[in-house]
């Protein structure tokens, strides 16, 4: 192994609906927050301040009509 210092990167891997099916029925849960630019600025400012190098956003199966019903 070399002197030289090693780091360790990381990286938010971010999805639409969360990495878990039902989180969305959580009662403090925006089901719409896909929506919202904010919400992904919030993100990525939230990954910043824990020191995260960077964010990988997930594409997702598009939505239909309103997207009044969120993707699986």
């Amino acid at each position: 192994m070399s002197d030289r210092q090693r780091r360790l990167h990381l990286n938010a891997f971010l999805m639409e609906a969360g990495h878990h099916e039902a989180a969305w029925r959580l009662p403090h849960s925006n089901p719409r927050a896909d929506f919202d630019l904010r919400h992904w600025i919030e993100l990525a400012r939230l990954a910043e301040s824990a020191k995260f190098d960077s964010l990988f956003l997930a594409d997702g199966p598009a939505l239909i009509g309103t997207g009044e019903f969120r993707p699986p």
